[in-house]
């Protein structure tokens, strides 16, 4: 459900997973809820990483933000993370 998936990062709760696909001209940052029985994954949202090629995650230990990092074009940037494990769009960048 993502194209080229470098890095996965689960929530604190074990609720939700979010995943970069490494995109050369752009990527983006998925989240999933996680089914606690089977394991199964269901697409809730996906958010703009604000740069090219996203290849890390790290949730805070709080699960109310994800930091990514974007290896092609060298920024960092954090997305909100709402109660039902959506992603917000990107509230800070740095290049």
């Amino acid at each position: 459900e993502t194209a080229s998936p470098s890095f996965l990062a689960l929530h604190p709760s074990g609720k939700f997973l979010y995943a970069v696909g490494e995109i050369p001209n752009g990527g983006g940052v998925k989240a999933f809820a996680v089914d606690g029985t089977s394991g199964a994954l269901t697409l809730l949202n996906e958010e703009s990483s604000r740069g090219a090629g996203p290849t890390h995650l790290a949730v805070d230990a709080s699960g109310r933000a994800l930091i990514v990092a974007n290896y092609g074009s060298g920024s960092v940037a954090s997305l909100p993370i709402a109660d039902d494990g959506k992603l917000g769009p990107v509230a800070s960048f740095f290049q």
